[in-house]
Parts: C-alpha cells; structure tokens; sequence
C-alpha cells in the first residue's frame, strides 16, 4: 500500500490467477477495511467552525477510522509469515 494525496494504490499477490468474481471481492473487501465508503462531508462542515478541529482536519485531511484489523492486520500477518524460516 502507498498513498499519493487523497488516493490509495494496493498491490495485491496470489500464488494463482484470480477469477474476475475473486478480484472484486477483494476489492470490496479492502474498500470495507479502508473505509473509503464513508461519507465525512459533514464532519468537515463542523470541523470548520471549531478551532481545534479545523487545525486537525487540515493536518489529516481525508483520514478515516477504518477496520485496521481486517486490512492493516493481515498486510502485517503476510510480511510476517514471509520472514518464517521454513
């Protein structure tokens, strides 16, 4: 994973091609976990008026909560399980 501005680019590895229904899934799956679904225009609306939150929003524009443990978790497990002596 790499971020440049408001975009994130994944690349995805499998030891076999993946079938066109598999490859959305992934996506769909990873889209969940990033939580890029998330609508945060009012969130930004109130941030404005607020003098500590408008200093956030400009810091960490566009960040989102996300499921860290169903995208970031299994990022980390596979750079792991590729360091395990076999």
């Amino acid at each position: 994973m790499t971020a440049a501005g408001n975009r994130v680019n994944i690349v995805a590895f499998s030891g076999s091609k993946l079938a066109d229904q598999d490859i959305s899934e992934l996506k769909t799956i990873i889209r969940s976990g990033l939580d890029a679904d998330e609508d945060l225009t009012g969130f930004y609306q109130l941030a404005q008026g607020d003098p500590i939150l408008s200093i956030t929003v400009k810091d960490l524009y566009g960040m989102r909560v996300g499921l860290l443990d169903d995208v970031f978790g299994r990022v980390i497990l596979a750079i792991l399980l590729q360091m395990v002596p076999q």
